[in-house]
């Protein structure tokens, strides 16, 4: 369900492979993983896109039956064993491969003036599992910036060559995806400035920090910048408006 859709809550969603809509498919697999491997994440550090669609999955995950949740569980843990075999195999003689992903928006964010700056270690924050492939270029997808990795193989959570596509699974979702884990608690990933193809970059004077419920008021960054926060003229409208109304004591 997780990974190709199914039925939740009374309701279809697509999965993480097969468009999925407000991240449910995700959202899922990631709790699956994060009870399977034991991954934990400082307060702060959550994934970007929770904070986008946390109504939906509070809707949808809140009749998850616990003994499903097990099941599923066991299956990824099953899934993830018969990886490390189908990679060993394959790969003979190697405990890792070389893989590419072309980084998201908030990840390119992060990254943009560290590569501009020639840095030679490059980091970002980023998800639980990441989606990578072993045919990647840079510009697929419309990004910017490539990264190349040397993955060992027990950082492999699926392989697309160790799945079983269902029968109704079109050809455009069959990409050759490999989803690596990110266990960092703070979700940092780090990789020498060499690992990095880039294309039309342009610098950035805003800090990065992930859109989220603490962002209402603004786009710009409270925690880096929280007098400015007072400046922002929503804020101030606000203020005035409460005044009139008496609603100050």
């Amino acid at each position: 369900m997780a990974i190709f859709g199914g039925l939740l809550a009374d309701r279809n969603i697509n999965g993480y492979i097969n468009k999925d809509q407000f991240s449910l498919g995700r959202a899922l697999l990631t709790y699956l993983t994060q009870e399977l491997f034991s991954i934990h994440r400082f307060s702060g550090f959550d994934e970007f896109y929770r904070n986008r669609y946390h109504a939906r999955m509070r809707e949808a995950f809140s009749t998850l039956p616990p003994a499903r949740l097990q099941q599923a569980k066991k299956e990824l843990e099953d899934l993830y064993q018969f990886t490390q075999q189908y990679l060993h195999k394959t790969y003979s003689g190697q405990s890792s491969i070389k893989i590419k992903r072309s980084l998201n928006i908030e990840e390119e964010a992060q990254v943009t003036n560290q590569i501009l700056d020639k840095k030679p270690v490059i980091e970002f924050e980023t998800n639980i599992i990441l989606s990578f492939a072993d045919k990647n270029w840079l510009g697929s997808y419309l990004k910017n910036v490539l990264l190349t990795m040397d993955v060992p193989f027990d950082q492999i959570l699926i392989h697309y060559d160790a799945l079983h596509y269902p029968t109704c699974t079109t050809g455009d979702e069959k990409e050759h995806e490999i989803w690596v884990l990110n266990k960092d608690p703070f979700g940092k990933i780090q990789q020498p400035i060499q690992n990095f193809e880039s294309q039309n970059l342009k610098r950035t004077t805003r800090p990065f920090y992930p859109l989220g419920l603490d962002d209402f008021w603004s786009c710009e960054n409270p925690f880096e910048r929280p007098s400015k926060v007072w400046n922002d003229r929503w804020v101030q409208m606000m203020i005035k408006l409460r005044e009139k109304l008496g609603k100050f004591e």
